[in-house]
């Protein structure tokens, strides 16, 4: 299944790698962990995007 969540702990080159998975009333994926990512390491990796976005 594709997936675009690549901060789901399930996300594999842009594929769920669950066989199943559901769907909430929104359409959001249930079985959704996401990556908790340091507030400082966030900001240094968008100041590296950023920079080369220039």
């Amino acid at each position: 299944m594709n997936c675009e969540n690549n901060f789901c702990i399930y996300w594999d080159n842009r594929k769920c790698i669950l066989d199943e998975i559901s769907l909430n009333i929104c359409g959001q994926c249930e079985e959704c962990i996401l990556v908790n990512i340091d507030e400082e390491e966030l900001k240094k990796q968008r100041k590296i995007i950023l920079d080369r976005l220039d």
